[in-house]
């Protein structure tokens, strides 16, 4: 393994989760002297544009294409045998296109596919037909078959569509990647199955910072309690409620709150004046390298509990390779970050579901006092998530490949 290419959605300045995960492995890859190439999405540069970027080279496509009509995705659940609904087919076009240019200038040896969206697994289907000596990789840190089912047809339907088009477009690649939190899901209804059983393999989200065995600094002793979160706020993703209405009960504490990501929830403004001892400020969307650095001023980190139980937020691994208190609420019983956060030494849980406010209220400051100015030793932490930091994915892709084929020959 000399030269992989990511295909991908979003990278920076405008980065989404799959971005910030794969940069983090193209640090790593870097360090072990490994030629990394991405394509990517970008809306506002043209397809062709190519330039260095974090010590890789960077492809974009422009994802101009339009999504198909409600009325269509509807019949094409109903009656399509291997077409994905939501697929943009104009999108798959431009990215096989660019594809095929980049694996033969740059001498590609490995192709990692990320989903989401599913338009790289594709075309990760297409162009291992054409390259059937490159190693294909399907890298799922979203769950197809066990993540979202659309409301209007019968969920049974639904899954068994999603389950038969994984089967479909999976057989090809060399490999398949899956999460931990969709390990459940998997030996439900995946067991039997040829591309489960000799192709799938367990990760879990590559998020755990590499912070180069530094040692924590104690914070100053301050008068100031900062929590801060980010993320995508929506009704039907997560919401902020239960936690802010938890903090209004603490009145001694003097406690400020950032929030950065989109805001989707009309209501928040409510929360926008607490009582004096509590200040809230909503940033709307900031740049990684912001957002970053507000986590490393922070005091507290904030995690918001969604209502997908198979994907799990990367950001809880970067919180926790701080070494720093953290909050969680959940709304699932099986929300998928708290097997990780309750490994966590310092962390508080806050049920969404059966929550009595002024109680939890009481718990929660106790927690804030006793956790003060503290953080975790980043070796301990760091051997715990062993499979959440990029040199897990590096030892699995060359035990795969690179020892494979040693042995073959």
């Amino acid at each position: 393994m000399k030269n992989v290419l990511f295909i991908f959605d979003y990278y920076f300045p405008n980065a989404m989760a799959n971005g910030i995960c794969i940069s983090k492995l193209i640090d790593d890859f870097n360090k072990r002297g490994i030629n990394v190439s991405i394509l990517h999405f970008d809306d506002k540069y043209d397809h062709k544009q190519y330039a260095y970027s974090n010590n890789c080279k960077q492809y974009i496509v422009t994802d101009d294409c339009n999504q198909p009509s409600k009325y269509k995705v509807y019949l094409k659940w109903l009656f399509s045998l291997r077409s994905y609904p939501t697929v943009k087919n104009r999108l798959v076009k431009k990215l096989y296109q660019q594809s095929l240019e980049i694996i033969e200038k740059d001498e590609i040896d490995t192709v990692i596919c990320t989903f989401f969206p599913v338009e790289t697994l594709i075309v990760g289907n297409l162009l291992k037909d054409k390259f059937p000596n490159v190693n294909f990789v399907a890298y799922m840190l979203d769950s197809l078959s066990g993540g979202f089912l659309p409301r209007l047809l019968p969920s049974w339907f639904t899954r068994y569509k999603k389950l038969k088009y994984e089967k479909y477009l999976f057989k090809k690649f060399d490999k398949i990647i899956l999460m931990e939190a969709s390990r459940t899901h998997h030996q439900k209804y995946n067991l039997k199955d040829e591309w489960y059983k000799n192709k799938a393999v367990y990760l879990d989200v590559p998020a755990f910072v590499d912070m180069d065995k530094k040692e924590f600094e104690e914070k100053k002793q301050g008068d100031k309690i900062l929590i801060s979160y980010a993320g995508i706020i929506a009704p039907s993703v997560r919401t902020p409620h239960a936690f802010l209405k938890v903090i209004s009960y603490i009145k001694d504490l003097n406690i400020e709150i950032y929030f950065a990501g989109d805001n989707c929830c009309d209501d928040l403004e409510q929360y926008l004046n607490f009582d004096d001892n509590i200040k809230f400020t909503h940033l709307g969307f900031r740049p990684y390298e912001e957002v970053w650095k507000m986590f490393e001023e922070s005091d507290v980190l904030l995690n918001l509990g969604g209502y997908n139980p198979n994907l799990v937020p990367s950001k809880i691994f970067e919180y926790m390779s701080l070494g720093k208190p953290i909050i969680t609420t959940y709304r699932l019983d099986n929300d998928s970050s708290l097997p990780y956060l309750k490994k966590y030494p310092m962390c508080f849980c806050i049920d969404e579901k059966d929550c009595n406010y002024e109680e939890t209220a009481k718990q929660l400051r106790l927690f804030l006092m006793e956790t003060n100015n503290k953080t975790i030793d980043y070796e301990s932490v760091s051997k715990l998530f062993y499979v959440n930091k990029p040199v897990a994915f590096y030892d699995l892709l060359i035990d795969s490949f690179d020892k494979g084929k040693k042995n073959e020959n």
